[in-house]
């Protein structure tokens, strides 16, 4: 902290030091004694150091006193003086440079309040952001469900209409197979048909190619039937192939997510520790703080004490003042004494 300006109590304490010394009191040499100061500063103070040693020296002429006593009671004086003036400035310099380290300990301990709390905010922030990462990942997670719960379902959908394709091709592979057996019974029929009943030969045989034309044209419809049934068959497979896979993916997808919720959820553990790490020192320098704030409770009891302690050097400066007034009155009393009696032993 700077030092304060040239007062009164500098000057007086300078010049007195000086007239101690044997030397005469001037602005130069109370400048160089205090080693800081303007001239324009303590010229005045020196002027008024001046008459008021310059009034006592006179009432001390003016009544009588030994030039002796005279020098002792200004040098007493002007030593009271000093000490007082060096007890205050003594306590005045303590006093600053307790409460510079005060301020210091105190704004040390402001800017480590401050890291903390950012600190704290910061990890805050991070563990509120990992939290909306995680409620995220839990919406892609339910999403991914549900589209898995959709695929099955469509799968087992599939899957059932495969199987009534299937059970409608043995049907119709059925039917194939009795119109080949009627086809052969035909056959032989008309074989035997042919030597017994020679007059019907010829409107049987058209009708057995009626019916054979017929049974031709119904398997072959039956074949192409059961060739697009084969071919929707083959593209379900595909398909049912296809959501497999679909499916295998999105259990992949499903994995992949879980373990990304446990990393998120490891990593939000260990934010909750730093956290809690952060939460605690906060609190420590929260002690910390508040054993400052004593501490700068005591540092002001000290002041008030320093203060009463200052207050009472005043006091006693006056006293001594006062007792001094009353030595010097006493002094002419016992100056006046002496010269009436002087002047009655000069009468007599």
């Amino acid at each position: 902290m700077g030092r304060a300006g040239v007062t009164y109590e500098d000057v007086s304490r300078a010049a007195s030091t000086l007239a101690a010394e044997g030397q005469n009191p001037t602005v130069d040499g109370v400048r160089a004694e205090l080693g800081t100061g303007s001239k324009s500063t303590i010229a005045p103070l020196l002027k008024r150091w001046k008459l008021e040693q310059q009034g006592v020296v006179a009432t001390a002429t003016k009544m009588g006193m030994p030039e002796g006593l005279t020098a002792a009671v200004n040098d007493l004086y002007v030593r009271l003086q000093q000490e007082a003036t060096s007890r205050i400035e003594e306590i005045k310099e303590r006093f600053e440079e307790d409460l510079d380290r005060a301020k210091k300990d105190q704004l040390r301990l402001d800017e480590k309040n401050q890291e903390m709390e950012k600190l704290y905010l910061d990890a805050q922030s991070r563990n509120n952001q990992m939290q909306n990462q995680l409620d995220e990942i839990k919406e892609q997670l339910a999403s991914t469900q549900e589209e898995n719960r959709a695929l099955r379902s469509k799968l087992d959908t599939t899957e059932q209409w495969l199987s009534e394709k299937q059970d409608e091709l043995k049907e119709q592979r059925s039917v194939v197979r009795r119109a080949q057996e009627n086809f052969s019974h035909y056959q032989g029929k008309v074989q035997e048909q042919r030597e017994q009943e020679r007059l019907k030969y010829d409107s049987e045989v058209a009708r057995v190619r009626a019916t054979m034309h017929e049974i031709q044209s119904e398997l072959q419809q039956i074949q192409n039937e059961n060739q697009t049934l084969s071919d929707q068959i083959e593209s379900l497979r595909q398909g049912n192939e296809l959501l497999k896979h679909q499916l295998t993916e999105k259990d992949y997808e499903v994995e992949k997510h879980s373990v990304h919720l446990n990393d998120m959820k490891s990593a939000n553990k260990q934010l909750e520790g730093q956290l809690f790490v952060v939460r605690q020192q906060a609190e420590d320098s929260s002690k910390e703080l508040k054993a400052e704030r004593d501490s700068r409770a005591l540092l002001d009891r000290k002041l008030a004490i320093s203060e009463h302690q200052t207050s009472t050097l005043i006091t006693e400066n006056k006293r001594v003042k006062e007792s001094l007034e009353k030595l010097e009155a006493e002094r002419i009393k016992l100056l006046n004494r002496l010269a009436g009696k002087k002047d009655d032993t000069d009468e007599r």
